[in-house]
């Protein structure tokens, strides 16, 4: 046996490129695609919510920031821009639901609580479309009180407690061989993980022996329930692991060892990382393949030849890897995966450091506010940050474990959340903390990669594509029973506000998309169609757009069952001229709207009946929902009543209103004024609506009389509803598409053949949501008799700052003479170069 070879790699992508390209089409090529097909194409997204605290009342509110990062860099994500945050009660139901647009790295929203919510433990959530391509939920969820509810003081170790307590308990023990399997003659390590029957950590302390009864090692798994154990199995020996519970000897069986394969063994140093591969197959490690990566990014590419033998080690130094959890794979000369190994690497290095300095400026409470973000090497660096300034007293408002944002993004978005881990990190010895954190690696799975799933033949078109905005599309059909895609030239204009006009040519099926958009609130627009063939402008327009609506999103909900015989089928009976929907539950559900505070009755059925309207009077309930801001205008025509000849556009129809004026300007446009009506500004030109929506005068002006429903006109105290905006007058223009009126009463669907200008379609689109703003407290003299706030209260909130270097700022707040305790600023962030930060900095009462 050849002696060992030790390496000290620092493994750059050129050094990976040449391998590949000197291989060819070889296991170690494909290997290489896969790798770097996951860093390019389908790497993962991931998420963290930053809120102001944890403990809430009611009538406060909830202020957020959703960092949305790329999974293997942790910088601004390049997919998704679109991000969702729900609050959940404790029976899974989703009590308020946001959309935000993550044009940068920080989304801020906020939720309102109402005072009506009950109190208790609510669970906050994000995630993105594309988050669904993983195995595995990878969203991010926290728990935040609300109310008369006590924070949990330390979950995970009142649960030690409890569990050493118990001695009565069965216990299973789990081995875990490290890097997946024992060969015999090998040097290998296990690790022994014990569990009482509630599935938590127990101490346990025994031997590994042979069944010869030899003693070949001990173990002891102390609190955290591991332990690692060294030994050389010897051919033809099996072995057991032996331990006393309650006077009683127990005994089990390690795993099967292999007569011959693969080993690989990885000891964690701090500084480095010293990898050994060995095996006892005939060919040695000749043609094998070592890969090492965090997160996708590569740091280790090593290949064995015959000068290896059957023994490798190779150093590789941790300063030039990210921090997380490294996944170091030895693939045998076929390209298969025969060992694996996992490593939390976190390096001091790899810090970058924010200061914070606070000066108190005056008495009325107003204090400046000093942040210096460096490298480790004392180089400015620039970050996004939100930052809170809150409230503490007896209770406290601790930041709880998740709120983490280091942890979270290098640990469990891969690792997956766990009490257990949080002791381990809790251990101010960093080589026990790092020994414990190991032997977790080593008895863990890989959950968000996997070697198979990345060689699949998968084509990328398969996978989520990443939502990037808020899209119109749907689809142009011709006009007859039967319908039947056909191309168009469609064009998309928004309405009121700025004017935003686009257009373009549909596919030969007819389907149209238009975005992505970013807006905020809803927005009216009009989509207007024209085939691409036809004898007439009027042929052109004999075509209806079918308008695609995409089912509202929810993240998959392990508490939901579908329930199909819930949902009743309405009917109507128009014999009886009785409409039929359901019949009465005699044990209601009430549930609440988290931001409303109304209570709502769940009915499965109930039965309602009413008297059938006459035509005249359904006709005349749609005029009033129409215009729901005035009840009766100065003056109002019908377009249908009007003569067909001559009479081609709303223009000409204002010449038929009375009271209204139109005539040509100089430069040669048409003016329209009421008159009668005059302001002290500078025009004095109405206010003209569509729909309801503010547009110019050219908006309207050549719209065809057969898209025209009705055009009203207020003045005086009619147009008062309207404010100032109305001192002119209002001209009100009512397309029979956005008005969906129906001269046999009730609302025709969208596209529906009755509609008199099929080829024109408007809608009003729902935009994102944003945060309020946040409103600090004014600075007032002390108030005799005043009552403490019952929680701490966030004085302060930013939800995103940029710091670059040392920042200067002046951040305002109020002390509350009342308030027992500190005040607390809480920095949550990332850096440019993709290290998340969370620091927590205290002002001392003294001070005040």
């Amino acid at each position: 046996m050849k002696k060992p070879l030790l390496l000290s790699l620092l493994v750059i992508p050129l050094f990976v490129q040449t391998l590949i390209s000197q291989n060819g089409e070889t296991p170690a090529r494909a290997i290489s695609k896969g790798l770097s097909a996951y860093k390019t194409i389908l790497s993962p997204e991931k998420i963290f919510i930053n809120t102001d605290k944890s403990h809430y009342s009611q009538d406060e509110t909830i202020w957020t920031s959703v960092y949305l990062v790329d999974g293997i860099g942790h910088t601004k994500s390049p997919k998704s821009k679109v991000v969702y945050l729900e609050v959940v009660d404790e029976n899974g139901n989703v009590m308020s639901k946001k959309k935000g647009f993550a044009e940068q790295l920080i989304c801020s929203m906020s939720f309102h609580i109402h005072r009506n919510t009950p109190d208790g433990v609510y669970t906050i959530r994000a995630y993105t479309k594309y988050m669904q391509k993983d195995l595995e939920s990878f969203g991010y969820e926290r728990k935040i009180y609300i109310g008369d509810v006590d924070l949990p003081l330390d979950a995970a170790s009142s649960g030690q407690k409890e569990e050493h307590q118990d001695e009565d308990r069965d216990v299973e023990l789990s081995f875990y061989p490290e890097g997946g399997q024992l060969v015999y003659g090998i040097l290998g390590e296990v690790v022994i993980k014990s569990l009482d029957a509630a599935g938590k950590p127990t101490e346990v302390k025994g031997e590994v022996v042979n069944n010869l009864g030899n003693v070949v090692t001990t173990f002891d798994t102390g609190k955290y329930g591991l332990a690692k154990c060294a030994f050389t199995p010897e051919t033809g020996n099996t072995y057991f692991a032996r331990f006393n519970r309650q006077d009683n000897t127990w005994e089990q069986s390690l795993p099967s060892i292999a007569r011959d394969g693969h080993t690989l063994s990885l000891e964690n140093m701090g500084g480095d990382l010293v990898i050994k591969a060995e095996t006892t197959v005939p060919e040695g490690l000749d043609g094998t393949t070592m890969v090492g990566h965090v997160r996708g990014d590569s740091f280790l590419w090593f290949q064995g030849d015959e000068t290896h033998g059957s023994k490798y080690v190779v150093r590789v130094p941790t300063d030039q890897m990210q921090d997380g959890i490294a996944h170091v794979t030895l693939f045998d000369g076929k390209g298969q995966a025969v060992c694996e190994r996992l490593a939390y690497v976190q390096n001091p290095v790899n810090t970058t450091k924010l200061s914070f300095s606070s000066t108190k400026k005056g008495s009325d409470g107003e204090w400046s506010l000093d942040f210096e973000l460096t490298d480790e090497k004392g180089i400015p660096s620039k970050g996004n940050f939100s930052i809170s300034v809150l409230e503490t007293n007896a209770n406290g408002n601790k930041r709880t474990d998740d709120n983490n944002i280091e942890n979270w993004l290098e640990l469990y978005s891969d690792y997956g959340m766990s009490h257990q881990v949080n002791e381990v990190l809790k251990e101010e010895d960093a080589v026990r903390r790092r020994n414990i954190l190991d032997a977790l690696m080593i008895s863990s799975d890989w959950k968000r990669f996997s070697w198979d799933d990345i060689s699949q033949k998968t084509a990328i078109e398969e996978y989520l594509t990443p939502e990037k905005g808020i899209f119109i599309s749907g689809r142009t059909e011709s006009l007859g029973k039967k319908r039947k895609g056909v191309p168009s030239m469609v064009s998309l204009e928004f309405l009121g506000g700025e004017i935003f006009q686009t257009k373009g040519q549909t596919d030969e099926e007819g389907r149209f998309v238009f975005g992505p958009f970013d807006f905020k609130d809803s927005i009216s627009m009009v989509l207007k169609a024209s085939r691409l063939k036809g004898r007439s402008q009027f042929a052109k327009q004999q075509v209806v757009i079918v308008l695609e609506e995409e089912p509202e999103f929810s993240w998959p909900n392990e508490k939901e069952e579908l329930d199909d015989e819930s949902t009743e089928k309405r009917k109507a009976d128009k014999a009886q001229d009785q409409v039929r929907t359901a019949q009465s539950d005699p044990s209601p559900v009430d549930a609440y709207d988290f931001e409303t505070g109304k209570k709502i009755t769940l009915l499965n059925e109930v039965v309602v009946t009413q008297k059938k309207k006459a035509k005249n009077e359904l006709i005349a309930e749609q005029i009033k929902k129409l215009t729901p801001i005035y009840s009766t205008p100065t003056s109002r025509i019908f377009a249908d009543s009007l003569p067909q000849n001559g009479i081609n556009t709303v223009i000409n129809i204002l010449r038929f209103m009375p009271g209204v004026q139109v005539r040509r300007g100089r430069d040669g446009q048409d003016l329209v004024q009421i008159r009668g009506l005059n302001s002290f500004r500078s025009s004095n030109s109405p206010l003209f609506l569509i729909d309801g929506i503010r547009v110019d005068l050219q908006a309207i002006a050549s719209m065809p009389i057969w898209d025209i429903l009705m055009v009203d006109v207020l003045s005086g105290a009619n147009a008062s509803a309207y404010g100032t905006r109305g001192t002119n007058g209002v001209v009100a223009v009512y397309t029979r598409r956005g008005s969906g009126f129906n001269y046999e009463g009730g609302v025709k669907p969208v596209g529906a053949d009755g509609r008199r200008s099929p080829h024109i379609l408007t809608l009003t689109k729902k935009g994102f949501d944003t945060s309020e703003p946040f409103e600090r407290e004014e600075c007032d003299p002390p108030v005799l008799g005043k009552v403490p706030s019952p929680l701490p209260k966030t004085v302060l909130w930013e939800p995103d700052i940029e710091i670059f270097g040392k920042k200067h700022k002046t951040l305002n707040f109020c002390p509350d003479d009342l308030a027992e305790g500190n005040y607390v600023v809480r920095i949550v962030g990332i850096s440019e170069d993709g290290n998340p930060i969370s620091e927590e900095f205290v002002l001392p009462k003294a001070e005040f």
